[in-house]
């Protein structure tokens, strides 16, 4: 089905101060280069997102647009006039306009029945944040290697007695300098859940590996986000942390008790998956299909999955399936900056393959992915 853009609900990011990250200035569409309103684009039932770049001249211009391979990609196709129409403010790197290579998420989701179209950019200029997963993959598309932690040394925070640990787990985050060499010159604790943990946590910063950013392969100062996370999941005192870490065990705890990110966005800490292990859900009978299935949840603070819908149809066996599942799965609430526990909304990703092993994905987690530093 085809409607006109006059019933399309437009979220797009028009851009004024732009947060500057390893002196780049992120482009956005401006306000007059998006939609005319008299476009058509495809109607779907159910939301879909695509994955795709922008290659923007100095200007400001489109000069092509790419995806990957897809399922789907007729919807892409059918606005490929206004992607390529649109104008963007010019990107900058230490204040000199520059061609930019950016990616972005666009997103076709019903509104009361009509078409809606989203496009998602590095800087979401109507919430006034940046989006760190489209910043990273932006900075390393144009010749960026991102900054990170290297080594973290093994550490331990035993809290007072009786002390109430109200968002689930402490967890510490950091404004971190280096210089050219990845020593660290400066920090400064902008987020603690407990003032024991940020001291102890400070003091294991200052033995920490970090690794600068580079730039076309120059070594260039760089600040970053050190988020330190203390799940109970985990013995203590920990290991040594790497970049590898927790990787080839699926181990999203292990992996994500420390993340360096360039931009922090709402949700500081993420719901990770609870009863995934190496992440896997153990089903109670033999799923006799082969198949996979993207499903967009709310899940509330209380990390649990309150509300979902699917991005396709599929067989009743596979839904029936899928719905049990989504009922049993359990995650560490979202967390705010401030420490207030939140809902969330996400996306996962659910492989069935002949067996009781179900591969649960959730997008929101760059896994096994690895991110800044990494």
């Amino acid at each position: 089905m085809v409607l006109a853009a006059a019933a399309i609900l437009t979220a797009v990011s028009f851009a004024s101060d732009n947060p500057v990250i390893l002196g780049v200035e992120f482009p956005a569409p401006t306000e007059a280069g998006w939609m005319t309103g008299n476009e058509k684009i495809h109607f779907t039932p159910y939301p879909l997102q695509f994955d795709i770049v922008f290659y923007i001249s100095v200007e400001g211009s489109v000069d092509s647009v790419s995806y990957p391979p897809q399922r789907r990609d007729i919807f892409i196709k059918s606005v490929m006039g206004i992607l390529k129409n649109t104008r963007f403010y010019p990107a900058s790197v230490n204040g000199i306009p520059t061609a930019f290579i950016l990616p972005a998420i666009l997103e076709f989701r019903p509104e009361d029945n009509k078409p809606g179209l989203y496009l998602h950019v590095p800087f979401d200029e109507p919430a006034c944040e940046m989006k760190n997963r489209l910043v990273e993959k932006a900075l390393s598309l144009n010749g960026f290697k991102l900054p990170g932690v290297e080594r973290f040394p093994p550490y331990y925070c035993m809290l007072p007695e009786g002390e109430v640990d109200e968002p689930g787990y402490p967890f510490i985050v950091f404004e971190v300098a280096v210089d050219t060499a990845g020593d660290l010159t400066d920090y400064e604790v902008i987020y603690s859940s407990h003032d024991i943990c940020s001291e102890v946590m400070s003091n294991v910063l200052l033995h920490a590996e970090l690794a600068g950013a580079l730039r076309n392969g120059q070594n260039i100062n760089s600040e970053f986000y050190l988020i330190a996370r203390l799940f109970d999941e985990l013995s203590y005192p920990s290991n040594v942390w790497t970049p590898s870490s927790g990787v080839t065990e699926s181990d999203y705890f292990e992996q994500y008790r420390i993340e360096t990110v360039l931009a922090i966005d709402s949700i500081i800490c993420p719901p990770i998956p609870v009863n995934m292990a190496g992440g896997e859900f153990s089903y109670p009978s033999v799923v006799s299909v082969e198949d996979s299935v993207e499903v967009a949840v709310h899940i509330d603070n209380m990390g649990e999955i309150d509300a979902y819908q699917y991005y396709f149809l599929f067989s009743d066996i596979m839904r029936e399936a899928a719905d049990d599942i989504l009922n049993r799965l359990e995650f560490t609430p979202a967390i705010l900056l401030d420490g207030r526990i939140s809902d969330f909304n996400g996306l996962l990703e659910i492989t069935f393959n002949n067996s009781k092993k179900i591969r649960i994905d959730p997008k929101w987690l760059p896994f096994p992915e690895t991110s800044a530093g990494q």
